[in-house]
């Protein structure tokens, strides 16, 4: 069917609409003209405002002008991703995610909103919900670290190891020497059957950090003898309690 040359290029397109996409997004955040200005004047200033506010804990006064600057700012992609980060920090899951989602709306091709509702997502135990929202980040940047680790974190807590190990794998592709993903893949390797090859990760990992206390739980080394004692016959987080490695990225 492409034998004639005049069949668009996937990739190509795909890439336009990206463009297309970020150019609305750079209008939406450097508006002109009088009323630009002076909404861009006021956005400014509460922003700045809320910024103080927020270096000092103080995070309803970090967020009060953002939400006072008017109806204009709700299409605002600086606003509504700011007021998702800090309805997450004032523990207000619900419309943290309200937020992120309008931020997602208005930066369709954007990383950063995805990455920032897995916060209230998994803060409010909705684990399902956060790896969806990863692997969208994951379809959109495939080497993305924080999405990528987050998934194999999230698959890790559902016991879903095979599948654990597969996004560890290419972490440590990607970063031979981060002993959080090497200790990942590990311990997914481990409980998904396969202590032989998890052996050698462990070890690497008493390369880069001698004594590693988790990397010698995954070896049997430790003092408890393995998860809850027993002899290192059930591997993993301590006492079920969470894994023994953690996931990158802000949270």
């Amino acid at each position: 069917m492409a034998a004639d040359g005049n069949e668009p290029n996937k990739e190509r397109v795909s890439m336009r609409k990206m463009t297309l996409h970020a150019t609305a997004q750079l209008a939406l955040l450097t508006a002109t003209g009088a009323v630009g200005q002076a909404q861009d004047a006021n956005l400014a200033s509460a922003l700045q405002t809320s910024y103080e506010a927020e270096a000092k804990g103080d995070y309803p006064a970090a967020i009060k002008p953002l939400e006072g600057v008017g109806a204009a700012n709700k299409a605002n992609y600086i606003t509504q991703l700011r007021l998702g980060w800090l309805y997450y920090c004032s523990k207000d899951w619900s419309k943290s995610t309200t937020h992120y989602n309008t931020a997602i709306e208005l930066a369709p091709f954007a990383i950063e909103p995805l990455l920032g509702l897995m916060l209230p997502q998994m803060a409010a135990g909705k684990n399902d919900d956060a790896l969806r929202t990863a692997q969208l980040a994951v379809r959109l940047d495939p080497n993305n670290y924080t999405a990528l680790s987050r998934t194999a974190w999230l698959a890790y807590l559902r016991q879903d190891y095979r599948a654990a190990t597969s996004t560890y794998r290419k972490l440590v592709a990607l970063y031979p020497t981060d002993t959080e993903m090497l200790l990942g893949l590990g311990f997914s390797l481990k409980l998904s059957g396969n202590a032989p090859e998890a052996m050698q990760y462990f070890r690497t990992v008493l390369l880069l950090s001698p004594n590693n206390p988790r990397a010698k739980q995954g070896l049997g080394e430790d003092a408890g003898g393995g998860v809850g004692g027993g002899g290192g016959d059930r591997p993993g987080p301590p006492r079920g309690e969470r894994p023994p490695f953690r996931p990158r990225g802000k949270f």
